[in-house]
């Protein structure tokens, strides 16, 4: 019971760590695309976004942790100053 709960668990993080990370990258490309270059440049850096969104969020987890945590740790840090 422990061990199906927690592979639903796990699958589930999974799941959402990769839309976040595949949904920024992709809305970082398409505002890019759109402020720049209009409808096509939105596409075209809207897939190149998703692209690289889903490659670095499936081979490098471990690296996409340590530079949110780093980010949130400089703006925290700034922040109290």
């Amino acid at each position: 019971m422990l061990d199906t709960f927690i592979r639903h668990a796990t699958t589930t993080l999974r799941v959402l760590w990769w839309m976040t990370i595949v949904g920024t990258a992709t809305s970082f490309g398409t505002l890019y695309g759109w402020q720049g270059y209009g409808l096509d440049g939105a596409i075209g850096f809207g897939l190149v976004g998703f692209t690289a969104g889903a490659a670095f969020a499936a081979l490098f987890p471990e690296i996409c942790l340590e530079l949110f945590g780093r980010v949130f740790l400089g703006v925290f840090q700034l922040l109290w100053d």
